[in-house]
């Protein structure tokens, strides 16, 4: 099988396709580079994709790898090519990868599923009577739990986990062996 590549950045590009090549790829295998900006289009057309097991998105933020829904990687470009290379021969050979389940609290699962629905933070503490602070807060708690750190890992989350219409029970830090 392949690896199908989306990314603007010559370096991504040739590193995949020497991954690809160098890897046992067994499954359909997509890769997208989302460091120039998401096209939210192509990101849901490939993330639907019935043909595509794996979709592989590169951030260029420092975080945890996540799976998204068991089809949906979320790696830091900052990762090793040697955890990169583990988690495309871990996803070809056995179709499935292990992690540790994200588990919010029931507070949190407001937060959370509020996001979803494009709630502003401030909205979301006035409608569960809990101060601006308290929320974000809440919001670090959730950081903490996903293994990130900033707003926009955050927000690509909330969006594919829209994309893929998900709950947020069905998302995992991976665990590398």
């Amino acid at each position: 099988m392949s690896i199908e590549i989306f990314s603007k950045c010559a370096f991504t590009k040739l590193a995949f396709s020497y991954l690809a090549n160098v890897s046992y790829v067994n499954a359909p295998i997509s890769v997208i580079d989302i460091e120039h900006g998401i096209d939210t289009i192509l990101l849901d057309r490939v993330i639907n994709d019935e043909k595509r097991e794996f979709v592989i998105i590169l951030n260029n933020r420092n975080h945890s790898p996540l799976l998204i829904a068991n089809k949906v990687i979320v790696v830091s470009k900052r990762s090793s090519t040697k955890d990169i290379k583990k988690l495309i021969f871990t996803t070809s050979i056995f179709k499935e990868i292990k992690g540790d389940e994200v588990l919010l609290s029931p507070s949190e699962k407001i937060l959370f599923n509020d996001w979803l629905q494009g709630v502003s933070i401030k909205t979301i503490a006035k409608n569960m009577a809990i101060t601006h602070k308290t929320a974000n807060n809440m919001r670090n708690g959730i950081y903490r739990k996903y293994g990130i750190k900033d707003s926009f890992t955050f927000l690509l989350i909330v969006e594919i986990s829209r994309m893929v219409n998900t709950a947020h029970s069905e998302h995992r830090k991976i665990l590398y062996a």
